[in-house]
């Protein structure tokens, strides 16, 4: 049976170290903790570059970017540029650490963004568990959280206009996104002093006109 693909920031992706299983098939584990096998990540396709029967490419997720390689045809219909998802293994190339690719494939801009927020739900809680973090990956948390608030409040707004009463309550929004309650606190308490919603009724918020 497959390992299933761990949500994975580029960034903390291309910090592990790889080593071999019983079984000489290669792990990654990073600074954070993570123990993955296979890899799931999204973002920008970039710098991609053709060879005979395979194609190297780049993904940045809005905080890093790693190299991936894909077999042909995998990308035979993609251009740079677009959004991708690409699940696939940690291999080592030189010094660097890059995903050998078992799928490529187009995300919409939505499961993009709840990826995203995934993604920083298992990276904090991860960087919870350390004892000590070291000044990059303070660092790395507050970009984090500053790019996860953004990209709550678009989609707390989208969620409100989907709907036909117009107005949405704390635990829809935390079950609809499975997003971490501190980030979702933050980000409507944010979002209501720059007036963009307001709460009619306690835990229950609309979009402003």
């Amino acid at each position: 049976m497959r390992e299933p693909a761990m949500r994975i920031y580029c960034r903390e992706l291309m910090s592990g170290e790889l080593l071999k299983d019983e079984d000489g098939e290669l792990y990654a584990v990073t600074p954070l903790g993570a123990v993955l096998k296979r890899a799931f990540i999204t973002g920008i396709l970039e710098e991609v570059a053709k060879k005979r029967d395979s194609s190297l490419f780049r993904i940045f997720d809005g905080l890093g970017a790693v190299t991936c390689i894909a077999d042909d045809p995998l990308l035979d219909e993609f251009e740079e540029g677009e959004l991708a998802g690409v699940i696939g293994k940690p291999e080592k190339c030189g010094e660097e650490v890059i995903l050998r690719a078992e799928e490529v494939f187009r995300i919409g801009g939505i499961e993009r963004k709840i990826w995203f927020l995934e993604t920083s739900v298992n990276t904090l809680k991860r960087m919870k568990l350390k004892k000590e973090l070291s000044d990059e990956w303070i660092e790395f948390r507050k970009e984090i959280l500053a790019l996860s608030s953004i990209i709550l409040e678009e989609l707390v707004i989208a969620a409100v206009r989907e709907l036909a009463e117009n107005e949405i309550s704390f635990e829809e929004i935390l079950e609809k996104f499975r997003v971490d309650e501190e980030l979702l606190k933050e980000a409507l308490e944010k979002m209501l002093l720059n007036g963009e919603i307001y709460e009619p009724r306690p835990g229950i918020y609309r979009r402003v006109s």
